[in-house]
C-alpha cells in the first residue's frame, strides 16, 4: 500500500514581487498564476453573449522540503458552490445543455515566468494525459477522498486527472509553486437558454494528489497562499470560502484583514 504524506498549508511571507519560495498546498487564480501574489481573485461577467470568451482558472501546488523525486500526475478535486439553494440550469454542468459549459487543458498560465511557476508537464516529451468529469448530488464524491464531504444542492464538483508515462517521471522541487492544471469556464447556452450566469458562486481546490512512481503521493487538502477564487462576488458561505468578498480585485492581505 502506497504512503501518503499529508500536508498542511503554510503561509510564508509574500512579496509584491516575482513568487518566491512558499509553504506547501495549492493555489487557484483566475486568468494567471498569481494566487501567491494576491490578485485575481473575483471575475464578473455581463452575461449577455453565447460566445464570451472563456474564463481560465488555473491550479498549482507547492511540494514541501525534499519536493517530489518521480512525479507521474496529480489527481484534482475543484468544488463550485452557488448563490441560494439549488444548483442553476447555468451551473449543472452534467447534462444539457450545459455539459460542454467546462473544460481543462494543460497549457501553462502566461506569466509564469514572470512570477516563478514551475512549468512540469513541459518538460515531460511528449506532455501529459488529462481528463475531467463534472458530479452533483449523489454522484459527486466518489473521486474524492471522505474528508471532501458530499454535495449540498447548489454545490457542482469537478474531478480531474493529469498523467504521464511513468517511466518518464522525475523531480519536481521543494517550495517552488508548480502549475497543475487550467479548467475553462465556457459560455454556450448562456443567452436564452439557461439561468444562472449571474448567480454568484465561489470555486474552492478542495485536494490535490501529487502521485509518484514508486514512491509515496502527496495529499493538499489547503492552501499555500489561497486556494479559493469567486464569481459576480461570491458572497457564499461555504466550506473554504469566506462569506462576503468585495467584487473588485483587491489584495490578498486586504482580503484576509476581512475576516480577522
Amino acid at each position: 500500500m502506497k504512503k501518503t504524506l499529508l500536508l498542511t498549508a503554510v503561509l510564508l511571507p509574500l512579496t509584491a514581487g516575482a513568487a518566491t519560495a512558499q509553504g506547501p498546498g495549492t493555489n487557484l487564480s483566475w486568468n494567471d498564476c498569481t494566487a501567491s501574489l494576491g490578485t485575481n481573485l473575483n471575475m464578473t461577467s455581463s452575461c449577455t453573449s453565447n460566445t464570451e470568451e472563456t474564463k481560465n482558472l488555473y491550479g498549482t501546488f507547492v511540494l514541501p522540503a525534499g519536493g517530489g523525486q518521480a512525479v507521474n500526475g496529480n489527481e484534482i478535486v475543484l468544488d463550485a458552490q452557488t448563490a441560494g439553494t439549488s444548483l442553476p440550469c447555468w451551473w449543472n454542468m452534467t447534462v444539457s445543455p450545459r455539459d460542454a459549459g467546462f473544460g481543462m487543458n494543460t497549457t501553462v498560465c502566461r506569466d509564469a515566468g514572470a512570477v516563478g511557476i514551475y512549468d512540469y508537464w513541459s518538460t515531460i516529451a511528449g506532455g501529459p494525459q488529462s481528463g475531467m468529469r463534472a458530479g452533483i448530488g449523489q454522484f459527486c464524491g466518489g473521486d474524492c477522498p471522505p474528508y471532501c464531504g458530499g454535495c449540498p444542492p447548489q454545490r457542482v464538483r469537478f474531478t480531474m486527472v493529469v498523467a504521464i508515462d511513468p517511466n518518464l517521471a522525475t523531480a519536481v522541487p521543494e517550495y517552488t509553486e508548480t502549475y497543475s492544471f487550467t479548467f475553462q469556464l465556457k459560455f454556450g447556452a448562456t443567452v436564452g437558454t439557461c439561468t444562472g450566469c449571474e448567480t454568484p458562486a465561489c470555486f474552492l481546490l478542495a485536494f490535490i494528489r501529487v502521485t509518484q512512481t514508486n514512491l509515496p503521493y502527496f495529499e493538499f487538502r489547503g492552501p499555500s497562499a489561497r486556494n479559493w477564487v469567486t464569481w459576480q462576488g461570491g458572497a457564499i458561505a461555504a466550506p473554504g470560502c469566506p462569506n462576503a468578498v468585495p467584487t473588485a480585485n483587491k489584495t490578498w492581505g486586504s482580503v484576509k484583514a476581512l475576516y480577522r
